[in-house]
């Protein structure tokens, strides 16, 4: 297994990658998850929002992909909440 940098990634792969992560966590993430764990996921946002504005400001164009795939992915949840298993506080026991 050989690693690749970010650089031999094609843009449109690295904007796509960053808009799907913002989708899983609309579509996935309860928000008293989100809640509990503010101030990590802040921090991390902090950081990748300097690194996208010196690095690859490209991938503010995900943002706009977000938005306008927002009504889908909130579809989305609500089919996945209604069929979920385990509740928010068995989640956290599972991820740690």
């Amino acid at each position: 297994w050989k690693a690749v940098c970010r650089s031999g990634v094609p843009r449109w792969i690295r904007r796509h990658s960053h808009k799907n992560r913002y989708l899983t966590i609309i579509k996935n993430d309860d928000a008293i998850n989100l809640f509990l764990h503010l101030p990590q996921f802040l921090f991390y946002e902090m950081k990748l929002l300097a690194y996208m504005i010196f690095k690859e400001p490209f991938l503010f164009g995900a943002w706009t992909d977000v938005i306008r795939l927002l009504p889908e992915a909130l579809g989305k949840r609500r089919a996945i909440m209604a069929t979920r298993k385990i509740s928010p506080k068995e989640m956290r026991g599972l991820i740690g």
